[in-house]
Protein backbone atom coordinates (compact mmCIF):
# COMPACT_ATOMS: atom_id res chain seq x y z
CA UNK A 1 0.00 0.00 0.00
CA UNK A 2 1.23 3.86 0.09
CA UNK A 3 3.64 2.94 3.18
CA UNK A 4 5.60 0.68 0.69
CA UNK A 5 5.70 2.87 -2.38
CA UNK A 6 6.38 5.92 -0.62
CA UNK A 7 10.31 6.32 1.52
CA UNK A 8 9.12 5.85 5.37
CA UNK A 9 10.93 6.96 7.92
CA UNK A 10 8.48 6.47 10.77
CA UNK A 11 5.28 5.10 11.44
CA UNK A 12 3.72 6.53 14.73
CA UNK A 13 2.16 3.53 16.99
CA UNK A 14 -1.13 5.63 16.36
CA UNK A 15 -1.25 5.36 12.89
CA UNK A 16 0.49 8.11 11.94
CA UNK A 17 3.09 7.82 8.87
CA UNK A 18 5.50 10.44 9.03
CA UNK A 19 7.64 11.43 5.78
CA UNK A 20 10.70 13.53 5.78
CA UNK A 21 12.30 15.78 8.61
CA UNK A 22 11.86 19.26 9.16
CA UNK A 23 15.22 20.97 8.66
CA UNK A 24 15.99 24.01 6.74
CA UNK A 25 14.21 23.70 3.80
CA UNK A 26 13.05 20.82 4.59
CA UNK A 27 9.24 19.39 4.93
CA UNK A 28 7.45 17.11 7.39
CA UNK A 29 4.37 15.51 5.70
CA UNK A 30 1.87 13.36 7.92
CA UNK A 31 -0.93 11.52 7.14
CA UNK A 32 -3.68 10.44 9.04
CA UNK A 33 -6.71 8.10 8.04
CA UNK A 34 -10.49 8.79 9.89
CA UNK A 35 -13.66 7.14 8.90
CA UNK A 36 -14.28 9.39 5.98
CA UNK A 37 -11.18 11.51 4.70
CA UNK A 38 -7.40 11.16 5.07
CA UNK A 39 -5.70 14.15 6.51
CA UNK A 40 -2.41 15.47 5.00
CA UNK A 41 -1.00 17.55 7.52
CA UNK A 42 2.58 19.27 5.78
CA UNK A 43 4.93 21.00 8.44
CA UNK A 44 7.94 23.84 6.57
CA UNK A 45 8.93 24.27 3.47
CA UNK A 46 6.87 23.23 0.46
CA UNK A 47 9.04 23.76 -2.74
CA UNK A 48 10.93 21.94 -5.97
CA UNK A 49 11.66 18.63 -4.51
CA UNK A 50 9.61 18.45 -1.64
CA UNK A 51 6.33 18.56 -3.82
CA UNK A 52 6.45 15.22 -5.94
CA UNK A 53 6.76 13.66 -2.55
CA UNK A 54 3.08 15.17 -1.56
CA UNK A 55 1.62 14.59 -4.97
CA UNK A 56 2.75 11.19 -5.01
CA UNK A 57 0.88 10.53 -1.05
CA UNK A 58 -1.92 12.51 -2.42
CA UNK A 59 -2.28 10.44 -5.59
CA UNK A 60 -2.13 7.44 -3.68
CA UNK A 61 -4.13 7.96 -1.31
CA UNK A 62 -7.41 5.50 -1.16
CA UNK A 63 -9.66 7.88 0.13
CA UNK A 64 -12.37 9.92 -1.68
CA UNK A 65 -11.42 12.90 0.10
CA UNK A 66 -7.97 14.08 1.06
CA UNK A 67 -7.94 17.21 3.29
CA UNK A 68 -4.28 18.71 3.24
CA UNK A 69 -3.53 21.01 6.19
CA UNK A 70 -1.38 23.76 5.53
CA UNK A 71 -1.15 25.30 9.53
CA UNK A 72 2.15 24.43 9.31
CA UNK A 73 3.61 25.71 6.39
CA UNK A 74 6.44 28.12 6.56
CA UNK A 75 7.11 29.02 3.05
CA UNK A 76 5.91 27.98 -0.27
CA UNK A 77 7.29 28.40 -3.48
CA UNK A 78 5.65 28.34 -7.20
CA UNK A 79 6.30 24.45 -7.50
CA UNK A 80 4.57 24.27 -4.27
CA UNK A 81 1.41 26.05 -5.60
CA UNK A 82 2.01 24.37 -9.17
CA UNK A 83 1.71 20.92 -6.96
CA UNK A 84 -0.93 21.76 -5.03
CA UNK A 85 -3.17 22.72 -8.30
CA UNK A 86 -1.62 19.49 -9.71
CA UNK A 87 -3.36 17.48 -7.10
CA UNK A 88 -6.45 19.18 -6.83
CA UNK A 89 -7.50 18.35 -10.70
CA UNK A 90 -6.20 14.96 -10.68
CA UNK A 91 -8.60 14.29 -7.38
CA UNK A 92 -11.50 15.85 -9.41
CA UNK A 93 -10.88 13.61 -12.69
CA UNK A 94 -11.02 10.87 -10.99
CA UNK A 95 -14.34 12.28 -8.95
CA UNK A 96 -12.40 12.84 -5.58
CA UNK A 97 -12.16 15.96 -3.80
CA UNK A 98 -9.23 18.16 -2.10
CA UNK A 99 -9.83 20.32 0.55
CA UNK A 100 -6.67 22.92 2.03
CA UNK A 101 -7.19 23.76 5.12
CA UNK A 102 -5.76 26.12 7.82
CA UNK A 103 -3.57 28.47 5.60
CA UNK A 104 -1.56 30.32 7.28
CA UNK A 105 -2.07 34.63 6.61
CA UNK A 106 0.62 34.31 3.92
CA UNK A 107 -0.80 31.29 2.05
CA UNK A 108 -4.10 33.27 1.92
CA UNK A 109 -2.81 36.20 0.16
CA UNK A 110 -1.42 34.07 -2.51
CA UNK A 111 -4.35 32.49 -3.07
CA UNK A 112 -6.13 35.30 -3.47
CA UNK A 113 -3.89 37.24 -5.23
CA UNK A 114 -3.08 34.72 -8.37
CA UNK A 115 -6.97 33.68 -8.08
CA UNK A 116 -5.87 30.04 -7.08
CA UNK A 117 -9.07 29.95 -4.09
CA UNK A 118 -11.20 30.03 -7.28
CA UNK A 119 -9.63 26.71 -8.03
CA UNK A 120 -8.61 24.54 -4.99
CA UNK A 121 -11.59 24.16 -2.52
CA UNK A 122 -10.00 26.17 0.94
CA UNK A 123 -11.10 25.60 4.39
CA UNK A 124 -10.17 28.36 7.00
CA UNK A 125 -10.70 26.96 9.83
CA UNK A 126 -7.93 24.39 11.79
CA UNK A 127 -8.75 20.32 12.05
CA UNK A 128 -9.13 18.48 14.74
CA UNK A 129 -6.20 16.70 16.12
Amino acid sequence: MIVERVSLQETEPNGTIQFGNIQENRMLLTMEYFEDKAVIRIRGVLQGREVARLTEMIRECPYRRVMVDLSGLTCIDSCGIGGLLYSHQLLKRQTRQMVVTSPPDFMKEILNDFEVAELIATDPYPLAS
